[in-house]
This record gives C-alpha cells, sequence and structure tokens, in this order.
C-alpha cells in the first residue's frame, strides 16, 4: 500500500512522528494531554488536530480509518527508576491501547502497532506487563516482534536503550521499511564544537556528521544543561523544542527528557518490519567507539539473563521476540501452538 494513515498517541513532541517519512506516510492525527509538548505540536504540526486524551472513547472517531497506530506510552508504570507498580499503575495505558485495537478490529479496521518505552518492559511485574500487551495484540490476530534498540546503534552520542513492538495483522496493511526516515542532513555541518565536550568529542562529532548540525557551543545555560545540547543529542531539527517561546528551560528539558529519538525509532521499525517479512535487516551504522555521554537510564542486565534462562523451549530466533513466545512464557502454555505468533489462551487485559 501506499501513503498509510498514521494517528500517534502520548505523541509527546513528536519523536516518533519525525521518524515517519512524509513522502510516504501521512500523519492525520495526534494525541497528548501535557500543555507544554502540545504547544510545541501547535507549532510543528499546525494542519493536524489534537484530540487530547486518547483514551476517552468520545475520541476514537478520528481514528477509524487508521492504517497505523503509532506510540511512546507512558514509561512509568515499567521504568527501573521509578517505583515500578506495572499493571497496577493509573499511567498504564496499554489495557486502553488494547481496547482501541479490538475497536477498530470490530469495525474492520486492523492498522499496525509501533510502540515505544523503556527496556523495564520487559521485567515488570514479573513479565506479566509485556504479557499483557502481546497477549493482548495476540488475541485480536496480530503478529509482531520485540526488540531492544540503543539510541548509539544508530550513531547518537547516549545510550538511551529503548523497547520497541511492531505488530500487525494478517487482514491489515503490512508495514514497510520505506514508511519510515529520520531527518537528513542535507550537508555536512561547516564547523564543529566536538572538542568543547572533552571525553565525548568523538561520539559528538560522529553524530554531527549524521544530524548535519554542530553540536551547540555553549553546554550549560546558567547552572543546567544547555536545552539545545539535549535538543541536538535526540536528533531534532534545531529549534523544534527550544524555538517555543513560551515554554521554559525547565519545560523545554522535561519534554525533551521524556522524547524519542527519530533516527532510533526509524531504525527499530525497518528491522522490525523486516523480521516480520523474514528478510534480513537493513544494516545499521556502526557505533561510536569511544566514550558516550551519560545518560540516567538504569539497565535491565539481569533481566535480560532471566529472559534467556525462560526461553520457550523449542522456540527459535531471538529468546522470546515474538508475540507468542512472550505469552507463553508469562501464562504457561503448552508448546502445542503452531509458529504463528498467535496464542490460544494469551493473557488479556
Amino acid at each position: 500500500m501506499t501513503r498509510p494513515r498514521v494517528v500517534s498517541l502520548c505523541t509527546g513532541v513528536g519523536g516518533l512522528d519525525l521518524a515517519l517519512d512524509p513522502d510516504r506516510a501521512d500523519l492525520v492525527a495526534l494525541a497528548e494531554t501535557d500543555p507544554r509538548p502540545a504547544s510545541v505540536l501547535a507549532a510543528r504540526f499546525p494542519d493536524i488536530p489534537n484530540v487530547g486524551d486518547w483514551t476517552d472513547e468520545a475520541t476514537w472517531d478520528a481514528f477509524a480509518d487508521a492504517d497505523m497506530i503509532i506510540g511512546g506510552l507512558p514509561c512509568q508504570p515499567v521504568s527501573l527508576a521509578g517505583q515500578r507498580r506495572g499493571t497496577r499503575d493509573e499511567r498504564w495505558l496499554f489495557d486502553d491501547l488494547i481496547r482501541l485495537v479490538r475497536r477498530l478490529d470490530a469495525a474492520g479496521t486492523r492498522p499496525v502497532v509501533f510502540l515505544e518505552s523503556v527496556p523495564g518492559m520487559l521485567t515488570a511485574d514479573n513479565g506479566h506487563a509485556m504479557a499483557r500487551i502481546c497477549g493482548g495484540l495476540a488475541a485480536l490476530g496480530w503478529v509482531g516482534e520485540w526488540t531492544v534498540l540503543p539510541a548509539s546503534a544508530v550513531g547518537a552520542p547516549h545510550r538511551r536503550r529503548r523497547w520497541w513492538l511492531l505488530a500487525a495483522h494478517p487482514d491489515g496493511p503490512r508495514p514497510e521499511g520505506q514508511w519510515w526516515r529520520p531527518p537528513r542532513a542535507s550537508k555536512a555541518p561547516t564547523h564543529s564544537h566536538a572538542a568543547r565536550y572533552g571525553d565525548v568529542a568523538d561520539a559528538v562529532e560522529r553524530w554531527e556528521r549524521i544530524t548535519g548540525r554542530a553540536a551547540p557551543a555553549d553546554i550549560l545555560a546558567g547552572q543546567r544543561v544547555n536545552p539545545r545540547v539535549a535538543e541536538w543529542m535526540m536528533g531534532f531539527p534545531d529549534g523544534w523544542v527550544t524555538g517555543i517561546d513560551d515554554l521554559s528551560f525547565a519545560a523545554q528539558l522535561r519534554a525533551l527528557g521524556n522524547a524519542v529519538v527519530p533516527h532510533q525509532a526509524a531504525a527499530a521499525a525497518q528491522i522490525l518490519a523486516a523480521r516480520l517479512e523474514n528478510r534480513e535487516p537493513p544494516p545499521l551504522p556502526t557505533p561510536p567507539t569511544g566514550p558516550l555521554i551519560p545518560t540516567p537510564v538504569a539497565t535491565d542486565a539481569a533481566g535480560t539473563r532471566n529472559l534467556t534462562a525462560r526461553r520457550r523451549p523449542g522456540s527459535t530466533g531471538r529468546p522470546g521476540r515474538t508475540l507468542t513466545d512472550w505469552a507463553w512464557i508469562t501464562t504457561g502454555l503448552a508448546d502445542t501452538h503452531p509458529a504463528s505468533n498467535r496464542t490460544p489462551t494469551p493473557t488479556s487485559p
């Protein structure tokens, strides 16, 4: 198919949306309730409606013809930096997503689903949070893949590991890698401030070449990080967030801290789309080899080891990477279902 109609949930400042190729996909609806990032969306996507609270079923008419749903739903319920209340957290919106997909499915609309969160998703609620998502989609017939891909894998000067999931219904649109393309550098920057960044200068210079933007010369703004540095690290166009006059420095940093690196999102989507079609994923750029800019993100190394230890007997590929694999691990289903990524009795909301 050509030019899918895309709706964006928990849009933030539009990082996932910037990962879309505007020549190959049409963004038709946004959903953001926080007035600060919403002011960024109003300035950067003035012709696209923001429906606000997408969990309210009264807004769902805006999604009726969606070919794809994308979203970075709140990560606080599963983040290692928080209380990790998982599915018991009032900010757990993945059940609402399943309700939305179920409603669309009943109406004959079966959109592609592309989600982003933190790696804590793998271990929250002892794996049952992940199973709730995978099982809910699989119960409706969606087939999917997931991965954890850091921003540094696409050349960013910071690690920023993130969890990604792409799922599609056999009777719906098939996700195509060409739907995604992050902002491209038209030319290399004419100057560089990488030397000002000390030990991470090599990583900074590499990101300058990839984005076509020189890193800001002023690393600090008063006693805090210059928001323009955060904006540059995230791969956003210059001024995308920092050019909004009514946003304080604190609001800019908060919005950027919750944002998605468009280059990272595009790479994850292309990799997962290739896996769904049993194709070889596109190659990633050689990641930086030197030190990276530190970010306050905890890792889940122990969770990854636990995941490997609980691999479904007889499964192929990466442990637990399909919807069926994960639902099986957490529900204890007998290993009798076909390798179609559909669970017979999956965990569902």
